[in-house]
């Protein structure tokens, strides 16, 4: 079905407070759950239907972003004390072309005066300054501009070691497409596709975020209840297994519950020529995880401790660990790596 046309016909300056209201209920609801709420708040996707993308007209060159302004400090007086809330400035935001206004397509990072000004205006109206991330199309934003707090990121996961360098600030894998099966490639992975990124981005000390696009049988495209975009229940085969992969860190039993922010991420080639051989994230004395990237046999070298060590391969699918220990005083664990993924969790006893 078709959305009516209803954009030009809104008051940019009056609000609808039930609305508000029953979104602050929401944000309620999820604060109680311990659930972030990451707000977008503005995405290309209105294709003209209410108009709340460019409200301050369609031409770039001559775009006025008062009643966007106006926008962020009504949100944020209402939503700012969310403890809960972070701000997405915007969902793909070089698509929004009404605020394109200075964008250069000729590299990867590109100006963004407009958004730069949006910016500006929701750290003024944010007492409390929280968390603050803008969400890529083909264009990065300028993310070492001081009011963003963390990288967002969709694609571009083989460039997560150069970006963190760039940009100095953590990094999000906000979309790394989705479990499902509808014809579109970014809503069609395999759920041990799904599984798979979650354990390749904490390799490299990024926290990935999870959907799911399945089809239900017997039902209109309109009418299907496809998570990704209506919530409702997950009937994935990921969810148990990235829930299985959060116990593995917080409550494991053979070790202490492990800090992910208190882990270095890094790139091993451990003397060996090709490029890097692993993904480690450790503390460098008594906890390593390894995500292996080549086939072969790789001695993984280990500081000089009293202790033993734990061994413990990882099958994320069957949600299982081959465990061994090392004896007190090994200096490096030898691994026979034939297929991939294969990954470690190595830590002092």
């Amino acid at each position: 079905s078709t959305c009516p046309a209803t954009s030009g016909s809104f008051d940019f300056r009056r609000f609808n407070v039930s609305f508000w209201q029953n979104f602050e209920q929401l944000l309620g609801s999820l604060q109680r759950m311990h659930i972030i709420a990451d707000l977008i708040l503005f995405h290309p996707y209105d294709q003209g239907h209410w108009g709340f993308d460019c409200m301050g007209g369609t031409d770039a060159a001559s775009y006025d972003i008062d009643n966007d302004k106006f926008y962020i400090q009504y949100l944020t007086a209402r939503l700012s004390a969310f403890s809960n809330v972070w701000w997405a400035m915007a969902n793909e935001w070089n698509f929004v072309t009404c605020k394109s206004r200075g964008v250069d397509g000729s590299s990867l990072q590109s100006p963004a005066p407009v958004w730069d000004l949006l910016f500006e205006a929701l750290v003024a109206a944010d007492p409390y300054h929280r968390q603050t991330s803008i969400h890529n199309g083909n264009l990065l934003y300028n993310h070492s501009r001081p009011w963003i707090s963390h990288v967002s990121l969709q694609g571009l996961e083989d460039r997560t070691p150069q970006l963190r360098i760039r940009y100095g600030k953590p990094l999000i894998w906000d979309e790394v497409c989705y479990e499902g099966d509808i014809p579109n490639a970014w809503g069609a992975l395999s759920a041990q596709e799904e599984v798979d990124r979650f354990w390749w981005g904490t390799s490299l000390g990024v926290f990935v975020g999870h959907s799911e696009t399945i089809l239900r049988p017997g039902l209109e495209d309109d009418k299907q209840p496809l998570w990704w975009a209506k919530g409702g229940l997950l009937i994935g085969a990921s969810p148990m297994r990235i829930t299985w992969m959060r116990s593995v860190w917080s409550h494991w039993p053979v070790w202490a519950p492990v800090d992910l922010a208190s882990l270095t991420p890094t790139q091993e080639t451990w003397g060996q020529g090709g490029g890097p051989v692993a993904n480690v994230l450790s503390d460098a004395h008594a906890f390593y995880f390894v995500r292996f990237l080549r086939i072969g046999t790789w001695p993984v070298p280990l500081p000089v401790s009293d202790r033993r060590w734990l061994v413990c391969h990882i099958d994320y699918w069957d949600m299982t660990t081959n465990n061994a220990t090392l004896p007190a005083g090994t200096t490096n664990a030898t691994f026979v790596v034939s297929t991939l993924p294969f990954q470690v969790i190595i830590a002092n006893l």
